[in-house]
């Protein structure tokens, strides 16, 4: 059982861009997503596409200089 990296760039005002890394670096996917739980469920069935068992560790950075608090509806 791996584990893979999911780093998710929080777009203020835009999508947020995700990045899912194996645990040797290596790219899995890209994907845009919004706040919603469908978007981020397929964020999530692409990051554990041909890899069962396998547990993903999840990064949030926000964009922007201003800090602002993570909502996902």
């Amino acid at each position: 059982m791996g584990g893979r990296l999911v780093g998710i760039d929080l777009g203020i005002s835009s999508a947020h861009t995700v990045r899912v890394l194996a645990g040797d670096g290596s790219v899995v996917c890209r994907r845009k997503a919004v706040p919603t739980v469908s978007s981020l469920t397929e964020v999530e069935r692409a990051a554990l596409a041909g890899a069962p068992g396998t547990r993903l560790e999840v990064v949030l950075e926000p964009t922007g200089i201003r800090p602002q608090p993570a909502q996902f509806n």
